[in-house]
């Protein structure tokens, strides 16, 4: 539970209290409940320690590789995402013939390029 400070707008105190975030705060000393809450500057500090987001976590550990382990995750991961396109079907593979090509072609140539890879 947070500590808050109010300041009585009556009498013009300045008080602490302890409670929950939901909680009402008690009147004043003076038995006034016209209060309002001071919001002070928040003490600000930066501590280096573990990262403690996904971002936080990939931008140290790129800082922590060298340029060799770097161009191999990428290459690595340029695999995987080739991996992942659509398979290319007998023709597109290897060969210079398109479609309408082999569709032209007798059984014998077709058996030929399939064997050869070319026209």
């Amino acid at each position: 539970m947070p500590t808050y400070d109010y300041l009585c707008n009556e009498c013009g105190c300045e008080f602490e209290q302890f409670h929950g975030f939901n909680k009402t705060p008690e009147p004043c000393e003076c038995g006034s409940s016209d209060i309002k809450i001071v919001i002070n500057q928040v003490p600000m500090g930066f501590v280096k320690g573990k990262p403690t987001t996904l971002g936080q976590l990939a931008e140290s550990n790129t800082k922590n590789m060298g340029s060799y382990e770097l161009s191999e995750k990428r290459a690595k991961q340029k695999e995987g995402n080739l991996k992942k396109q659509k398979p290319k079907n007998w023709v597109e593979k290897s060969g210079d013939a398109n479609q309408s090509e082999i569709n032209k072609m007798t059984k014998s140539q077709k058996a030929k390029y399939i064997q050869e890879g070319t026209k």
